[in-house]
């Protein structure tokens, strides 16, 4: 029986990722992330309904692919519920090794993502924009880990400090990200150097104020200062944990070490550019893809070294 378990959870990993990558596809295209020339053109091109709520225009020319999440995202709902209510009647009732932690985190994940859903798109907070994103991504490493923990299960033995490290290190790399694509930063310098900008302390303490608001005139991004600080730090934190989780690898799984180093290699490749070539949509999103493969990919290596999370079993 816990086969029917395993399958619900696959369904529902392979539902968080199709709209994971369908809400970043929808979002970047609304951005005018292709004008041209880049990127002195992004705060004239960019043009975002300012009214948000669940209700799609008429006239809308992505109506279709905001219908689909939309059913997606509601299928999804019930199914994080039944794997919810399937992995505890499991614990429960027939004594078996399943946790119930990782599926209660995505149902409850589920139940933020919908209630911050019915005031998205909103153009003025970047938070609500940031919790979407950052939900996407927690949902489908959840589930992958309680996917891996069904089919391989491990010791209770607590993660050591080097793995947490790098996963609050990745957390906070992800939501920076996240943050640069809720206040649309991508406009606001082409490189490393050219972020690097001065500013007094204030600016930058505005920069990353969760409840800071967008500047918008006639529908269109205003772009200050504050975003190139947004770049600024996510470019440097992206670096630094590329070069940490090379590190990590090789220190921790040295029987896989050329596997790990063609891995970010490849990664690296993916993410990089998009911080120094020309911010099209396709390249953002190849940008997006490639930060959740690294995430997917972290908490496989994590979890095939022997360490699961603390939680308590049957």
């Amino acid at each position: 029986m816990i086969i029917a378990l395993v399958r619900l959870a696959v369904i529902a990993f392979l539902l968080s990722l199709t709209m994971t990558v369908l809400s970043a596809y929808i979002r970047l295209s609304d951005s005018g992330l292709n004008c041209d020339p880049w990127p002195t053109c992004f705060a004239e091109s960019f043009h975002m309904d300012e009214t948000p709520g669940i209700s799609i225009e008429a006239n809308d020319p992505k109506k279709g692919l905001r219908m689909l999440h939309r059913a997606l995202a509601s299928l999804f709902g019930i199914i994080a519920l039944l794997l919810f209510i399937l992995a505890w009647w499991f614990k429960q009732r027939l004594d078996l090794s399943v946790k119930i932690t990782l599926p209660a985190v995505v149902f409850a994940t589920t139940v933020v993502l919908a209630v911050v859903g019915m005031v998205t798109p909103d153009l003025f907070h970047p938070i609500v924009a940031t919790i979407n994103l950052i939900g996407g991504m927690l949902l489908a490493s959840a589930l992958f880990w309680f996917i891996l923990d069904i089919r391989a299960p491990n010791s209770t033995a607590s993660p050591g400090i080097a793995s947490l490290s790098i996963l609050m290190l990745l957390f906070f790399g992800t939501l920076s990200g996240a943050w640069v694509s809720a206040n649309y930063a991508n406009g606001s310098c082409e490189g490393l150097s050219d972020c690097s900008n001065t500013g007094a302390f204030n600016v930058i303490k505005a920069a990353f104020d969760p409840l800071r608001e967008l500047h918008v005139t006639d529908g269109r991004i205003v772009i200050d200062e504050t975003q190139g600080w947004i770049m600024f730090t996510h470019q440097v934190l992206a670096l630094v944990l590329l070069a940490l989780l090379a590190v990590f690898n090789v220190k921790r799984f040295p029987e896989h070490r050329l596997t790990s180093a063609v891995g970010l290699c490849v990664i690296g490749i993916l993410l990089i550019p998009a911080v120094y070539l020309e911010h099209g949509v396709a390249l953002v999103s190849v940008h997006n893809i490639a930060t959740l493969a690294l995430l997917l990919l972290t908490v496989c290596q994590i979890h095939r070294s022997g360490v699961t999370l603390p939680v308590s079993r049957s």
